[in-house]
């Protein structure tokens, strides 16, 4: 059975916290023209993982970012049960967005606008699910073009499969042998 990409927890505090995140998008509108858009989209992006994502996070994680619960290709498995202490791996894993961060980010202007709290709540739900692949992996997925867009808005393993990246090897962490 092929699992769906990782899904971060419900939370009391999901409206107050969408709205925190639309009011800092909001609020880049103006410092796009004194900052640029890089520095406004990594503004973004972190205010994205700090406030929404890593908080939502299912427990445990692996260094504290990497949670068990997501599905995880075969060879972040081996990569960690290999070197279960971080300082043998450093930088060897990635949380992998299945919806793209830029594209998210991109959304989240689009959207602004007219957006509630609950319309916000719904698209970082659905824009946050994730795996945990290697570096070579993720690098691999940006080399094929697949980085930063997604060619079939329907299936969430498309970029994966399009890479030679095989979902059905993707496995929980604590399931792993």
């Amino acid at each position: 059975m092929q699992l769906e990409p990782g899904r971060g927890s419900t939370l009391p505090s999901d409206e107050i916290d969408a709205s925190l995140v639309l009011k800092v998008a909001e609020s880049l509108i103006t410092l796009r023209e004194l900052v640029g858009n890089s520095i406004a989209d990594r503004t973004l992006k972190e205010v994205i993982w700090s406030k929404w994502e890593l908080p939502r996070l299912p427990r445990p994680l692996i260094d504290g970012k990497y949670p068990t619960a997501y599905p995880w290709s075969a060879p972040a498995r081996e990569l960690f049960l290999r070197s279960p202490k971080k300082v043998g791996r450093v930088g060897g894993l990635v949380i992998e967005h299945a919806l793209p961060k830029r594209e998210l980010l991109q959304l989240v202007s689009e959207r602004m606008s007219t957006a509630t709290a609950a319309d916000m709540v719904q698209l970082l739900q659905a824009g946050c699910r994730a795996v945990v692949v290697t570096k070579e992996e993720d690098l691999q997925l940006t080399r094929a073009g697949f980085g930063h867009l997604r060619t079939n808005t329907e299936d969430l393993w498309s970029r994966y499969r399009e890479t030679g990246l095989d979902p059905s090897t993707f496995a929980l962490l604590r399931d792993a042998p």
